[in-house]
């Protein structure tokens, strides 16, 4: 397989309010630039500490509030045994005194952000000098979803087979073209839609999570999902109500299951997606479902939702301003009480089709100049609104043939195919360079095209066009010799 190259264009953040004391900075730099020692090299007694320094992601289970000092954060971490890396802040509110534990992946994510201090309990490398450039930082991890009914329909060895490629890039590390860092559950109780057992929804996928669960720790984080509802009825006040209180139901159920002593590195995902850009609709989803499931427990919280228009169609165009003071009113509001991670679709598998033989139609997709676009967007949003904590980019891997009314989905009869492995390898490319791939739709998706095991391709071109790389995109006609996914070779 042709390897993929990884790099993060993530710049370094300023943080408007630094709260950390003038006599904690210099009782740490008198001691990290004292003379003679290398300040880089410089180890604790147990942990070495590095100044203004953010290990991004990886967390350990929950946040440790009224941890007044690096050194005492230090000290949480020795106490755990799967701890490596911390990261210790003092922003106010939620964040004051705030201590945060790491998996060994933390040391892919060091950024720079003044007043954090993070360390270790192994020597980390030293911190790249500084740049007017970004900095070469570690490849970027993307993650997957997962719907769990899935795990009832397919065989077991088919099963094994998706999650032994996870486990393959797990052993060779971030540089891997299989390796994956995070997983998101799908409909961890059953629902309406898919109809399975839909006239009792809320009951958990016992068997179906027993035969997933054995892979948990595969991943730095398995987001928790909880169920699908019928329909979205945004004019009645308690609907968004009554379905937190479902999901709230749904992962107190979860957790008797899948205890947290257990399973550390689990967290939320909000399963009722939407559309963005129609932010008044949501926000009452958001803002009743976020505290809901953190009331089960204070794990972090991921939504996915999408942008269903292209970015050049939004009011305010061609910045979309009015939709960015939209999200900035739902994101900034004071009813956002629980941070929360945007891993916002780029439905580019949604509005892409397909007809037989196999010709993949991309005229009025949504590109990933669309997803790049929106992303601009929601990264200055995050920087005003400090619930919002993490902003990526779910990547479609699939392509819809349309149901005989046009309508889209497998609730409305439509066919769902991998998409064609060389649009997705440029657009993987664009997001690795220009925005940041967060959790995508979807394992089997991503399995197929990493194994080069959708064999539609071969029929969009002859076999002597695939072997000489004449072989042409079927949205534009450049010849392409060299992508990140390929179709295979009989």
């Amino acid at each position: 397989a042709t390897d993929i190259v990884y790099q993060s264009t993530e710049l370094p953040i300023r943080h408007a309010h630094l709260n950390s004391t003038l006599a904690m900075r210099l009782n740490l730099l008198l001691c990290l630039f004292a003379p003679g020692i290398n300040s880089a090299d410089m180890v604790q007694p147990q942990c070495t500490l590095k100044l203004d320094t953010d290990f991004h992601g990886y967390d350990l289970g929950i946040g440790i509030h009224n941890v007044t000092s690096p050194d005492d954060c230090c000290s949480h971490c020795l106490q755990q045994p799967a701890c490596r890396f911390f990261t210790w802040l003092n922003d106010g509110g939620n964040y004051a005194n705030y201590c945060s534990l790491k998996t060994d992946g933390a040391r892919n994510g060091s950024r720079r952000i003044l007043g954090h201090v993070s360390g270790a309990t192994i020597p980390v490398p030293p911190s790249p000098p500084p740049s007017p450039s970004p900095p070469t930082l570690p490849p970027p991890a993307m993650g997957v979803f997962f719907r769990v009914p899935w795990a009832g329909e397919v065989p077991q060895e088919q099963l094994d087979s998706w999650f032994a490629l996870v486990a393959r890039g797990r052993k060779e590390g971030p540089s891997s073209p299989y390796y994956v860092s995070e997983l998101g559950l799908q409909q961890v109780a059953t629902g309406q839609w898919p109809p399975i057992n839909s006239s009792n929804p809320g009951i958990i996928y016992e068997t179906e999570l027993a035969k997933i669960s054995k892979y948990f720790h595969l991943f730095d984080r398995v987001y928790v999902g909880t169920l699908l509802l019928p329909g979205k009825n945004y004019s009645n006040a308690s609907y968004w109500t009554d379905y937190a209180e479902h999901q709230r139901r749904v992962a107190t159920q979860f957790l008797e299951l899948y205890p947290l002593d257990k399973y550390p590195n689990l967290g939320w995902y909000i399963t009722e997606e939407g559309c963005l850009e129609d932010p008044t609709d949501l926000t009452a989803l958001l803002h009743l479902s976020a505290p809901a499931l953190h009331s089960v427990a204070p794990l972090p919280v991921l939504w996915s939702p999408g942008f269903c228009r292209k970015f050049v169609d939004l009011p305010g165009t061609p910045t979309g301003s009015i939709l960015e003071s939209e999200l900035e009113t739902m994101f900034c509001s004071p009813n956002m009480t629980v941070p929360v991670a945007v891993h916002f679709q780029d439905l580019c598998g949604q509005t892409s089709t397909f007809q037989f033989p196999f010709y993949y139609n991309y005229t009025n997709a949504m590109t990933s100049a669309d997803g790049v676009a929106y992303y601009g967007m929601m990264k200055r949003v995050s920087a005003k609104c400090k619930m919002l904590r993490e902003v990526k980019v779910n990547m479609e891997m699939f392509i819809e043939h349309r149901n005989p009314e046009g309508a889209g989905g497998e609730d409305h009869g439509a066919f769902i195919l991998d998409g064609d492995p060389r649009e997705i390898g440029d657009r993987k490319r664009v997001y690795e360079s220009q925005a940041e791939l967060g959790i995508c739709w979807a394992l089997p998706h991503w399995f197929n095209l990493n194994t080069y095991a959708n064999a539609t391709m071969d029929f969009q071109c002859t076999e002597s066009q695939i072997t000489n790389g004449t072989c042409t995109h079927p949205y534009r006609s450049v010849p392409v010799q060299s992508l990140s996914f390929k179709p295979r070779r009989r």
